[in-house]
């Protein structure tokens, strides 16, 4: 009986040796195949997150290039419309000069002989066109230092030649004088504007002695563009227009993001 229990117990221990062996041999092969799997897999996946990164690379560049290229064409057109828009005005100025020197010398009153009456109108005409001439290229040099947009350009002129001959004259000399006083306050102006876009920037940084010493300036700017605003409104009787659009009094606070 011994004997028998002896076997049967030798039995069970090589098979369950043989079991375990086996069991351990096909759990590293299946290890062994998931982790050849886990690298193709994560292979594959880098690989489609570089091609993703390449897709949005090339998707922004395109991008870029599309909106280079469109700005490119709108500039390239607005210049040839301005440049067209501004010769034709050019071409409508003189003819508007030449008939306002014609309308004037039926006012000048002047009488000359018949022999002298044609050199005597030619004078004057010459006179009164190279006259008008110098004023329209004197605004169109003022307003081009105060980048006035045309369409303000066009409502000057056409409120110019509303009026009657005689004026005409004094109102061109009335309009460039306000714009010449208006070259001060304009880069007064634009100073405080970067200014306080510098201010802006440093914002986030803690109190140094340039802030200190560009909110100083700031106040500064404003108190004297506000004088020199009052000065010129009380002077010309009108609102200071910047950039197409009435200019409201600054403020010397800089907002803070």
């Amino acid at each position: 009986m011994k004997v028998f229990e002896e076997k049967c117990r030798c039995l069970y221990e090589a098979r369950l040796s043989a079991y375990v062996e086996s069991a351990d041999r096909r759990l590293s092969e299946c290890e062994e195949r998931l982790l050849v799997s886990g690298a193709h897999a994560a292979q594959e996946s880098s690989s489609l997150e570089v091609k993703i990164d390449r897709l949005r690379l090339a998707c922004g560049k395109w991008r870029a290039d599309y909106q280079r290229e469109v700005q490119r064409r709108y500039y390239t057109a607005a210049k040839e419309l301005e440049a067209r828009y501004m010769s034709e005005i050019g071409s409508l100025l003189a003819d508007l000069t030449d008939a306002s020197c014609e309308i004037s010398l039926s006012h000048t009153g002047i009488r000359c002989s018949k022999t002298d009456g044609t050199a005597c109108a030619s004078i004057i005409d010459t006179s009164n066109s190279l006259k008008l001439n110098d004023m329209r290229a004197q605004l169109v040099l003022l307003w081009d230092q105060l980048q006035t947009p045309y369409t303000d350009r066009l409502a000057v002129l056409c409120a110019i030649f509303t009026t009657t001959t005689p004026e005409l004259s004094g109102k061109y000399s009335r309009t460039a004088n306000a714009l010449s006083a208006q070259i001060p306050i304009f880069l007064l102006i634009k100073r405080l504007e970067f200014i306080k876009h510098r201010l802006l920037i440093l914002s986030r940084l803690e109190s140094t002695h340039l802030k200190i010493s560009l909110k100083t300036e700031v106040c500064g700017l404003c108190s004297e563009v506000q004088h020199q605003l009052s000065i010129y409104e009380a002077v010309h009787k009108q609102l200071f227009i910047y950039r197409g659009q009435p200019y409201s009094r600054p403020s010397c606070l800089v907002t803070q993001h």
